[in-house]
């Protein structure tokens, strides 16, 4: 451990520094991290950016059956999502026409935390994103703040 952040950093403020290192360590790309009951962005853009809009998007939870977002054609197709996804996720329709396929979850909760994939079959693209969920989300929030804004 870094003698320079013993003397500059309580015992605390060190822990959740590195608790931050180990969960962008742990998972590939960086992950989302959030609180209970904050509004989440995964964002993926594809790097050509066309019209998507006529293209069927899915974006699964991992560890589930069902999605927790289908897009085919212009339409949601809400019978074959997890209903507890159902009245919280949305896609941007302006964003489609960019190819931009981020999700919106509103109101995450413990349970959605996990790695979600976003699928687009016709152009065989695929990216996965990590959620991490937790009430330590909020510590470190207000830590890393008061780090950089003494």
């Amino acid at each position: 451990v870094c003698l320079l952040c013993l003397f500059f950093f309580s015992k605390q403020k060190l822990f959740l520094l590195l608790m931050i290192f180990f969960l962008f360590s742990l998972f590939p790309g960086e992950p989302i991290i959030a609180a209970p009951g904050d509004d989440v962005i995964l964002q993926i853009l594809l790097d050509s950016q066309e019209d998507l809009q006529e293209q069927i998007v899915e974006w699964i939870k991992l560890d589930m059956k069902l999605f927790v977002f289908l897009y085919w054609r212009r339409k949601i197709i809400t019978e074959h999502m997890s209903e507890s996804f159902i009245p919280r996720v949305s896609l941007d329709q302006d964003g489609l026409k960019r190819g931009d396929v981020t999700l919106k979850i509103r109101n995450v909760s413990l349970q959605d935390e996990g790695k979600y994939s976003c699928f687009i079959p016709g152009k065989n693209f695929r990216e996965t994103v990590q959620l991490v969920v937790g009430e330590f989300a909020l510590q470190v929030e207000l830590y890393s703040e008061s780090l950089f804004n003494p």
